[in-house]
């Protein structure tokens, strides 16, 4: 379910489950949080509405029937926000039968205010989903009939040929990753500059000067980050790239990643400007991922090198590094199996210590802050379970973060957080091991 990184979550659940084991790290909203006027939507964060009261607050929780009553009395917000959601928004609904009378009431308030629109309108353009499970449907026997047309008259269409909720995700998730795979570059750029767009990536995956004027950059940028994420829109017209004799898992041939990451690199050295887009920290994120599938997946540390090299060059010349709570835990992540691997005398032999090494006091402060918030929410999170608290940093990550706080030149906020945080790892080793 996190691979769907979807924007909003309504949960009945009052437990935390969702934020704690599926989700990364929400903004949580419930009746009593004090958060209404907060105007998370707004933010860049998944938010997840406990629209039934979270455990960490007792008396927001809704059990009785005399609690659904005063919900549906006396949070507007609530129900605002969930008329707001059913009116502009395609719903799914998981692990649900449709029988909470909250849920019910706004739903069906939004179907009679709408009611000379919706019925053509659910023909063409179904808006609800109800996923029921194949079990589910048996056990209702005869009733399941009246159910469907029940939920149908309602304009709620049902999908029950799977087993279970997991094995319907994953359908979804191959299916959307195959659509917009096949979507190719037509639906992401502008008709009229297709053309060049197609021109200037052939010419950079021939290692050729991409000739396109400051006009096409940012769309150039889009289609490289398209790329990457689907490199099999190589295979097609106009490139005709031959991906059959890829190595297992391996995604994008070395040369041509190399060479579209080059390209990048010589549009910022004429626009740095470039460096401020969300597209651009798409890039960095990328090659980090490009550098660790050939470490992690390919298992050819040869091509190990140029990859890290090309992910340190891109991230030196950022101007910010701002990322939705998700694709930092990802970023950090596999930032640590960089540094985790640089500790190795493989590692060593290919040269990426030395890079890090190198490079890393040119590298903007923003992005290895979000490697040490990471650690540090972890830390706080597992600190009363030894066992998972040393799982969560090895040994040759603490060796980096005693280097860079040895570093001096990191402001004197971040050099305070990583001498902190160092001081608590020892701290906390010390107990464990008896020292």
């Amino acid at each position: 379910m996190n691979k769907f990184n979807f924007k909003n979550i309504v949960t009945t659940n009052y437990d935390t489950v969702l934020e704690k084991e599926i989700l990364h790290k929400p903004d949580i909203m419930y009746p009593g949080s004090g958060k209404e006027l907060n105007n998370v939507e707004n933010s860049s964060k998944q938010v997840l509405y406990k629209i039934h009261g979270n455990m960490s607050n007792p008396i927001s929780i809704v059990l009785t029937n005399s609690q659904y009553y005063r919900f549906m009395h006396n949070e507007g917000y609530y129900k605002s926000k969930l008329y707001i959601f059913f009116a502009s928004n395609t719903i799914l609904m998981l692990g649900y039968s449709f029988s909470d009378i909250n849920i019910q009431g706004i739903y069906f308030q939004f179907r009679n205010d709408y009611r000379n629109l919706l019925n053509e309108f659910d023909k063409n353009n179904p808006k609800v989903y109800l996923v029921i499970r194949k079990e589910e449907r048996k056990n209702q026997n005869g009733y399941y009939l009246l159910y469907e047309k029940y939920l149908n008259s309602c304009g709620i269409n049902i999908i029950d040929e799977y087993e279970s909720i997991p094995q319907f995700l994953a359908e979804l998730y191959k299916e959307l990753k195959e659509y917009r795979e096949n979507k190719g570059l037509e639906k992401l750029i502008p008709c009229e500059n297709l053309i060049t767009i197609k021109n200037a990536l052939m010419n950079a995956i021939n290692k050729s000067k991409i000739n396109i004027s400051e006009e096409y950059f940012i769309d150039y940028i889009k289609a490289v980050v398209h790329i990457f994420k689907y490199p099999s829109i190589l295979a097609k017209e106009p490139f005709n790239v031959d991906l059959s004799n890829l190595e297992e898992d391996e995604r994008i041939p070395d040369s041509i990643g190399l060479n579209l990451l080059d390209s990048i690199l010589t549009l910022v050295e004429e626009n740095p400007n470039l460096t401020t887009l969300d597209e651009y920290n798409e890039i960095i994120i990328l090659s980090l991922e490009f550098a660790e599938q050939a470490r992690n997946k390919l298992r050819n540390f040869y091509y190990y090198p140029d990859r890290f090299e090309r992910f340190m060059k891109l991230s030196i010349k950022a101007k910010k590094f701002e990322l939705t709570e998700s694709k930092k835990k990802y970023f950090s992540e596999m930032f640590g199996q960089a540094l985790r691997y640089s500790g190795f005398e493989f590692g060593k032999c290919y040269g990426s210590a030395e890079i890090i090494n190198k490079e890393i006091s040119k590298m903007p402060e923003e992005i290895l802050q979000v490697y040490i918030e990471d650690i540090e929410s972890k830390w706080q999170e597992f600190n009363e379970d030894e066992d998972k608290m040393f799982g969560i940093i090895s040994n040759r990550e603490i060796d980096w973060l005693n280097k860079f706080a040895e570093k001096r030149y990191w402001s004197k906020d971040l050099l305070d957080r990583i001498e902190n945080l160092i001081s608590k790892i020892q701290e906390s080793r010390a107990v464990y091991f008896g020292g």
